[in-house]
């Protein structure tokens, strides 16, 4: 999970330290430690937790697949502001992955991640999702 690598180095201070560690169980595996830790710090309102949460749920490592309940998670991280959740979102919103398709939907969500320079990790095709990315994506 590199999009979780990128995360675990940014976090620092005791509000995020639940999501950091949720993550570091993660990457080796311990997946109820990692659910445990990223569920409390969702139930904190980190928007970081939510995200996470989602790309649990949307890879089915640590909990049954279900793109349903990934989209839900994206939405609340989204709506906190966390623009690697918003990117998610538009991205099934486009595939029609979880939810309807919708590009309208997912043309919001991308402008939000855009406006904000979203960086998407380098197994992704592209590196940065600048405003003229974002047209490209849809």
């Amino acid at each position: 999970m590199g999009i979780l690598s990128a995360l675990l180095s940014v976090f620092s201070g005791p509000a995020l330290s639940d999501t950091a560690k949720g993550i570091a169980a993660y990457q080796k595996g311990n997946y109820p430690l990692a659910m445990q830790e990223l569920e409390k710090a969702a139930a904190s309102g980190d928007e970081q937790a939510y995200f996470n949460l989602g790309v649990a749920y949307a890879e089915g490592k640590a909990v049954a697949q279900d793109f349903g309940r990934a989209v839900e998670l994206y939405r609340r991280g989204a709506e906190g502001g966390s623009v690697l959740a918003a990117f998610n979102l538009a991205q099934s919103y486009r595939k029609g992955q979880g939810t309807e398709q919708d590009n309208a939907a997912a043309a919001k969500w991308y402008e939000f991640a855009a406006k904000r320079e979203i960086f998407v990790p380098p197994t992704s095709s592209a590196c940065f999702m600048s405003k003229a990315k974002v047209s490209s994506a849809i």
